[in-house]
């Protein structure tokens, strides 16, 4: 607006010219609202969501993954995924990047290393991503927490190698087979009973 004055300098009266942003309230608006939910469906997500610029930097977390690796969401900010990546997976995700930097996406187990220095196990399905010009401009990984499922893995092959060094310490030959007839298994016994001499015998007492 501008203010008139008359001859003396006084003021007349005031120029103001206006314009209806009605709509631009009413499109900012939505556009917070479209946000909001957006960060709420991102932060309730059950995955963690990792997101990477294109030198493979982290630009963006969301509540899980910082949770899931003992850190707060700015903390992530920046960092590299190997930076995360425990011991033994410290190749598979070097590998994982490298791919999609070649515009190949991937489905990984990893093993990842939490703030405290503890190990969890996830899958890390990563996605390359690309500008308008078609150029690689980062890549979105969608992280799924699995390190229970590998546990369970774990004990049971304990559990596997003690029955089988239980049966093993039988004298008695002793074979398994599932539902189906199908040979699973033997002991140390019954191996001894493999040889060539003993084929006829296997066929005809055992069936195997």
């Amino acid at each position: 607006h501008s203010l008139v004055r008359d001859g003396e300098g006084k003021p007349l009266y005031v120029i103001a010219a206006f314009a209806d942003i009605t709509e631009k309230r009413k499109a900012d608006e939505a556009l917070r609202e479209s946000e909001s939910r957006y960060r709420t469906i991102v932060d309730t997500a059950e995955e963690g969501i990792w997101l990477f610029d294109r030198d493979c930097k982290t630009v963006f977390v969301n509540k899980h993954l910082a949770e899931l690796l003992g850190v707060e969401e700015k903390e992530l900010i920046g960092s590299t995924f190997e930076a995360y990546a425990g011991d033994q997976s410290l190749k598979a995700a070097g590998e994982a990047m490298s791919r999609c930097r070649a515009g190949q996406g991937g489905r990984y187990d990893i093993c990842l290393r939490r703030a405290d220095g503890q190990d969890i196990w996830a899958i890390i399905a990563v996605n390359p991503l690309f500008g308008n010009d078609g150029q690689f401009s980062g890549a979105l990984g969608m992280v799924t927490d699995i390190t229970q499922r590998k546990e369970a893995e774990e004990a049971l092959r304990d559990q596997y190698t003690l029955l089988q060094t239980l049966i093993d310490a039988i004298l008695t030959p002793i074979y398994y087979k599932d539902e189906k007839g199908i040979y699973l298994g033997c002991n140390t016994e019954f191996e001894k009973f493999r040889s060539e001499e003993h084929t006829s015998e296997l066929q005809s007492r055992f069936g195997i």
